[in-house]
């Protein structure tokens, strides 16, 4: 994918899950399953009888949901049978965007990079000043990000 196709797909990332960003959902400690469903006041035969499972074979899945060892499909199978949707997908960290995590990741390479060069140069008695480290790490942040390869993730 080109550079600015990626961009694009942040952007369009950003913009879609913008609205999940300020709900803030949280894990269910009983799991979404059995929340769900107490909360409609089913019971769990009844689900059970609804998703086409043992109420046995419920209990094993509302289980596995609580211990994160659950399928999505089984969640989704779960949800319709609930009436409801699965909402599924991920969201950077603290109110984070995805563009500012490629810049974010961008800036700590490109602040090692410019390091291993000043340090060499220091060596040579060709020492740089403050200024001019900032502008290095600004140009290597933006040449990172504009030609955005996957070398970028690599530690």
């Amino acid at each position: 994918m080109k550079p600015a196709a990626r961009q694009l797909l942040r952007d369009r990332l950003d913009r879609s899950l913008a609205p999940l960003r300020r709900a803030r959902l949280i894990r269910s400690k009983r799991g979404w399953v059995r929340t769900v469903r107490d909360a409609l006041g089913m019971n769990g035969r009844q689900l059970a009888d609804r998703m086409g499972v043992a109420r046995s074979h419920l209990a094993q899945i509302e289980d596995a949901e609580v211990r994160g060892t659950t399928s999505l499909k089984t969640l989704e199978r779960a949800a319709d049978a609930l009436g409801c949707e699965l909402v599924y997908g991920f969201l950077p960290h603290d109110g984070q965007t995805f563009e500012l995590l490629v810049h974010e990741r961008a800036r700590e390479v490109a602040e090692r990079i410019v390091d291993r060069v000043m340090t060499s140069m220091a060596l040579e008695a060709q020492g740089v000043d403050r200024a001019y480290r900032k502008k290095e790490v600004d140009r290597v942040v933006y040449d990172l990000v504009s030609g955005l390869n996957r070398d970028l993730w690599d530690d």
